[in-house]
């Protein structure tokens, strides 16, 4: 919204650049040890933008502020000063795993893009998906909108 984009009052969540960038992986990774090694991505929650529960370093990462690379060694880097107690989670769910998940991603929508361009983020000629056909059953919808499918795993 230009309005938005025009109001001195809105302060945004995050800034950009590279410094910003090194400044929030020197806070958030390099300088908590135990956290960094111990990190579990299912225990974490993306809602709260004010105290992420993660590293927020996605919007560097994805635009080119951070290099994955600078991510992974700094990572590598805390998790051999954490506490020798201190649980050292594994990938998928460790902060290593996430950084391995983003590439993964990339290198998909990548070559999807690259066999199909514009692809990516739909069903329809992207070789990565399965074209699923979707029900309109308004049963099946309620059921699984009250948590009463049958699959524990979806309710």
């Amino acid at each position: 919204n230009k309005k938005d984009c025009l109001d001195t009052t809105l302060s945004p969540i995050t800034k950009g650049g590279e410094s910003y960038a090194l400044q929030r992986l020197e806070e958030t990774v390099l300088k908590r040890p135990d956290w960094t090694a111990s990190f579990e991505k299912p225990k974490t929650s993306c809602t709260e933008p004010s105290n992420p529960s993660t590293t927020a370093l996605s919007p560097y990462l994805s635009l080119g502020c951070l290099s994955p690379r600078t991510a992974w060694h700094a990572v590598s880097e805390a998790t051999k000063k954490a506490h020798s107690k201190t649980n050292r989670s594994k990938p998928p769910v460790s902060l290593h795993g996430q950084l391995l998940w983003r590439d993964f991603n990339n290198l998909m929508a990548h070559s999807a893009n690259a066999q199909y361009p514009g692809s990516w983020g739909r069903m329809k000629d992207n070789p990565y998906c399965r074209n699923v056909t979707w029900s309109s059953n308004a049963k099946l919808l309620n059921a699984w909108k009250e948590g009463k499918t049958g699959y524990p795993w979806v309710d």
